[in-house]
């Protein structure tokens, strides 16, 4: 596992959760710092669009991280 490399994680909330790209931030023995990266960005509240960041030309998409987790 490298910073800044892209790995596919379960990502969970409460009781419920997906599998979904995950950039890596940063991590230790213990800890694990990612943003989840993610296509729902337009019918998103504006608090939500707000912890979003745009990743360009990422796969031929439009995808976006989210500091959210």
């Amino acid at each position: 596992m490298r910073i800044n490399d892209i790995y596919l994680a379960y990502v969970s909330w409460g009781k419920a959760g997906k599998q979904r790209p995950i950039l890596i931030v940063d991590y230790d023995d213990q800890t694990l710092t990612f943003y989840a990266i993610t296509s729902k960005y337009h019918h998103k509240s504006k608090a939500m669009q707000a912890i979003r960041y745009p990743l360009v030309d990422w796969q031929g998409g439009k995808d976006w991280l989210s500091s959210l987790m």
